[in-house]
This record gives structure tokens, C-alpha cells and sequence, in this order.
């Protein structure tokens, strides 16, 4: 049924599951792969800035002109190739819920298996498992790992050189349009452990990176920034007429202050 109390047709209070999200993440990263023209320079600029963010500001990315995006590649929610940067980059994308099943660590160990890397060959996703399925999932996870190479083999086939896979270094990002719960701050804290190579981004955070180009005012994105507004007004709200509102109200403030 629809709410008629929504004023603007926004595709974005559809569209609201992860893999919705996911493709609005792909949508934006994809910017820097348009050809180089004025009318796609505000987009290049902003394709640019939310790939540096999502790498830690660790690298110089004003010369890249082309990523390679791939969704569920491995199960992973979006995974984006940088060749000039020789940069994997996992991202975990998630709208209300958290990280859960040890996801990020198994996308790490899986993707450096494909890449033939020893970046995380030392982490054990298995261990939760008998003999038997161990060894079951083991061979499911090989069968995997090499369709999940010739994928992106068969992708980066135009590249010059010899696509050499163990040299690209695997970062993470955690990205979710809410707010952290304590969940995900555990998560975070494991992040943070190996922070050169780990990201994290709550909805606040994100919803001022597309703020920041407000200017460029592509219907798109300011779609995504109503939809994420409201969705985190409606969250505060929540929170704050929970009972013993005063606590909560603290509570909120403590968390924002603590995390931000």
C-alpha cells in the first residue's frame, strides 16, 4: 500500500533494501569512469571524492579515470577494482542491520584466495565447522574463488600489462545509512585494529559527503539526500520517544559525541 503522506515521488522510499543501496554506491563510484567532458565534471569530482573517503584519504585519487564495480562478485556486496592504484575495495554495504556470520573476514579471506595473496591466507573462517562440512565448504569456496578470478580477469582484459592480482592490496569499508548501534561499533573496533586498510561510514557521515556536493544538484543524488535525511530524522525520533526520554536524549548525545 502506498503512503500518501509522501509529498515527493522519490524513487529512493521504494527502493529501500541493500542491494537497492548498492546500486546507488555502484551509481556513485561509477561517475569517475564517464568521459572526460564539462558536463560530467561535477560527477568525475564527486566519484573521486567518495572513493578517496572510502580509502581512508590513503591515496591520490585525481588521476584515476577508470574502476571496475562488481556486485555479489564472492557474495561480497560491492567489490571495486582501482588498477592505477593496485586497490581492492570490499564494500560491506548495509541499511538497519549488522555485520553478522563473521561476513567481512570470510569476504577478506575469499577474495585474497582469488587473488592468489597472503594478505589474509592467516584468518580462520572455517573454524566454526565440523571435518565434514569443512571440507565441503572448502571446495564450494575453490569453485568460487576461480569463477570469481576469470570474472575479473575477463574484465580487466583491456588493461595494459600483465594483470598480476597478488600485488593489489584488499581494503574494507563498513558503510551503513543509520546510525551504530553497539554491534557495530564491535565491528568497527575489529576494523580499527588494521585502520590503513579499514573504513567506516554511518549515515551521518555519509549523508554530509553528498551534502558537500549539494551544488551539483543531479536529481539522483539529491533523491538519495531526501530519502537519507528523513530516514535519519525518523530514526532520531525513534530514539527519542523511547521511554525515559531524558535518558535517551543523553544517551543520543553521548553516542555522537563519542563517535563523531
Amino acid at each position: 500500500m502506498i503512503d500518501e503522506r509522501v509529498v515527493e515521488n522519490n524513487i529512493f522510499n521504494f527502493a529501500t533494501n541493500e542491494l537497492s543501496q548498492d546500486a546507488f554506491i555502484c551509481w556513485c563510484l561509477n561517475w569517475i569512469n564517464m568521459p572526460v567532458r564539462d558536463d560530467n565534471e561535477s560527477g568525475r569530482q564527486f566519484g573521486a571524492r567518495f572513493l578517496s573517503r572510502l580509502l581512508h584519504e590513503a591515496y591520490d585519487v585525481s588521476k584515476v579515470n577508470q574502476v571496475y564495480i562488481f556486485r555479489q562478485l564472492l557474495n561480497i556486496d560491492v567489490l571495486v577494482l582501482v588498477p592505477e592504484l593496485q586497490v581492492a575495495l570490499i564494500i560491506e554495504d548495509k541499511t538497519s542491520s549488522q555485520e553478522h556470520g563473521n561476513q567481512i573476514n570470510r569476504y577478506k579471506y575469499l577474495l585474497s584466495k582469488t587473488f592468489e595473496s597472503n594478505q589474509y591466507n592467516e584468518l580462520d573462517i572455517y573454524q566454526h565447522l565440523s571435518d565434514d562440512k569443512k571440507e565441503q565448504q572448502q571446495k564450494r569456496d575453490e569453485t568460487a574463488c576461480w569463477g570469481a578470478v576469470n570474472s575479473i580477469r575477463w574484465a580487466l582484459r583491456d588493461e595494459p600489462g600483465e594483470l598480476d592480482l597478488s600485488k593489489y592490496t584488499i581494503h574494507t569499508v563498513y558503510l551503513k545509512t543509520d546510525w551504530f548501534n553497539d554491534d557495530d561499533w564491535k565491528t568497527v573496533r575489529e576494523l580499527e585494529k588494521d585502520h590503513k586498510t579499514n573504513t567506516y561510514v554511518d549515515g551521518p557521515e555519509f549523508l554530509s559527503l553528498l551534502l558537500s556536493y549539494h551544488e551539483w544538484n543531479n536529481p539522483i543524488l539529491m533523491s538519495f539526500v531526501d530519502y537519507l535525511s528523513s530516514k535519519i530524522r525518523a530514526t532520531i525520533s525513534k530514539i527519542l520517544q523511547l521511554p525515559n526520554g531524558d535518558f535517551c536524549r543523553l544517551y543520543l548525545i553521548s553516542q555522537i559525541t563519542k563517535h563523531h
